[in-house]
């Protein structure tokens, strides 16, 4: 953060650094004191006790450092850490929010972009992104260990009194647990990125079985016990055998028999018969016991990921998806012939790193809106030589869809030719 500003917007620029009385000291790399890493978990749920509590998208947690003249960014959660880049750091005693909730140990509530404007504009400037937030600080006793900051989307008014106060529970709590830590927490050191839980759904589901081959008996986990959609499972390996699809059985007793004597790990699909008369595909990943006629396998069943990936595959809207930091983890072939890229040259990347023509910070700044926001956006981007697309991206805090349509209707849809191999 660039911390510095007066309270007062309004009053006379100051005619010396302006920044000078509110800088965190320059950092002396590795002198500087870290906190206790052993308190990262406690960090971790504690943030997203927090987030969970007040039903926000987002959070973040700060510490003071060892001089307390600081406060740095020690874990977040549901916001991608790209965009706390000018706030990992802010002087105790700049005009912001968190350090003002650190000061004065009170909870300070921004309802909207527009209380924000008004009361900290340097924060305003640096996240100018609609949003409602609130700041707490972390406190046990007459000890303070930092504050907890958490987000909402915006249009959703200023927060209840009781949502404030399970806000500054949350604190409280995360502070009593880090009082046998002392002194060790206070310092620096790399933010905790704490996942957010996947959301439920019927994607890919897993499970586990342990197949004692010289018996032939299953152990199987109760979430494979859903996946095969059996009540109590007597063990028997004919139990499994039998529901699959006939001709699958001998292919896989093969495999199986190989990975055992060649003390090798294997893969193997193979279709489980519904009661409904149907048929779900199970994929499964094995491996040797040593010293043992024993396997133990992981068997996923994709079978609603797969369906949902196909159904997507069809559309002649482009789809994608981004990362909460970003990245493409997912685009369909309508996609691809819309950017004109493959799949090879976007997964894993963020797309203005790769196509030139989204390098404009104006095309990364609506990524940065959508996800600080909550809010769907939309803009349009030209593609070279002519063709105009339409971009609507849908956020949560687990990342990001996109949708893609052309603008107009002479859209080239060919996608580039391959490489030649090297």
């Amino acid at each position: 953060m660039r911390p510095g500003v007066p309270a007062d917007p309004s009053g006379p620029p100051p005619r010396t650094d302006p920044e000078a009385a509110t800088r965190p000291d320059p950092p002396r790399g590795d002198a500087r004191p870290r906190w206790d890493a052993a308190a990262e978990p406690l960090l971790a749920d504690g943030l997203l006790r927090a987030v969970r509590s007040t039903a926000a998208y987002g959070g973040v947690l700060y510490l003071h450092s060892a001089d307390r003249r600081s406060l740095a960014v020690a874990a977040v959660v549901g916001i991608p850490l790209s965009l706390l880049e000018p706030f990992r750091r802010i002087a105790v005693a700049a005009p912001l929010p968190v350090a003002d909730s650190y000061r004065g140990g009170r909870t300070i509530v921004l309802a909207d972009a527009d209380e924000t404007m008004r009361r900290y504009p340097r924060l305003a400037v640096g996240l100018p992104y609609a949003h409602a937030s609130a700041a707490t600080p972390v406190t046990a006793g007459d000890r303070t260990f930092g504050v907890i900051a958490v987000f909402w989307p915006a249009g959703g008014g200023r927060p209840p009194a009781a949502t404030r106060r399970q806000l500054r529970t949350a604190g409280n709590r995360l502070a009593t647990g880090l009082l046998p830590y002392g002194d060790r927490v206070g310092g620096e050191g790399p933010p905790v990125v704490v996942p957010l839980p996947v959301p439920g759904g019927d994607g890919i589901r897993l499970g586990f079985l342990d197949w004692d081959l010289a018996a032939n008996r299953l152990t199987v986990d109760e979430r494979l016990r859903e996946i095969l959609g059996t009540g109590p499972f007597d063990g028997r390996g004919a139990a499994l055998l039998d529901r699959l699809v006939p001709e699958d059985v001998a292919p896989l007793r093969e495999a199986v028999r190989q990975a055992a004597r060649q003390g090798r790990p294997f893969t193997h699909r193979v279709r489980l018969r519904d009661s409904g008369g149907g048929t779900r595909q199970l994929d499964l990943s094995g491996h040797p016991v040593p010293d043992s006629a024993r396997l133990v396998v992981a068997v996923a069943d994709a079978t609603a990921a797969e369906a949902a990936t196909a159904a997507v595959e069809r559309l002649r809207d482009g789809v994608f998806a981004l990362d909460p930091d970003g990245r493409l983890g997912y685009v369909n072939r309508s996609a691809e012939m819309l950017l004109h890229a493959t799949r090879a040259d976007l997964l894993g990347r963020r797309p203005w790193d790769v196509l030139t023509w989204l390098a404009d910070p104006a095309y990364e700044d609506r990524y940065r809106s959508a996800m600080l926001s909550q809010q769907p956006t939309a803009f349009l981007a030209r593609r070279p030589p002519g063709h105009w697309l339409a971009f609507s991206l849908y956020p949560d805090a687990h990342g990001l869809t996109g949708r893609i349509v052309p603008a107009a209707p002479s859209e080239d849809t060919t996608l580039p030719e391959a490489p030649p191999p090297t």
